[in-house]
């Protein structure tokens, strides 16, 4: 079975009904709720349809998705020598 991702403004609102309730959770649901790749991806969207201004790195999103291009080609890169060593040995 797989679960729909929950639209973030019912997310945001179901971390305010925690926090309130719950003072120690305040911190926790948040960072929870902000590493999870799904909502990285529609603030990333986001920003950049409402083309948001750089943040206080100075980065672009020229420069961001340059450096993810980097960073998916040596990804790329080292899980191919990875797959190709190991079946070199097999």
């Amino acid at each position: 079975m797989i679960k729909t991702p929950i639209l973030l403004q019912d997310l945001r609102k179901k971390i305010y009904i925690q926090a309130k309730s719950e003072k120690t959770w305040r911190f926790w649901g948040i960072y929870v709720h902000m590493c999870k790749i799904e909502t990285l991806r529609e603030s990333y969207r986001l920003a950049r349809k409402n083309n948001g201004a750089p943040g206080i790195d100075k980065m672009t999103f020229e420069d961001i998705e340059t450096v993810l291009n980097r960073f998916f080609t040596r990804y790329t890169m080292n899980l191919n020598q990875r797959l190709t060593t190991l079946y070199e040995t097999v």
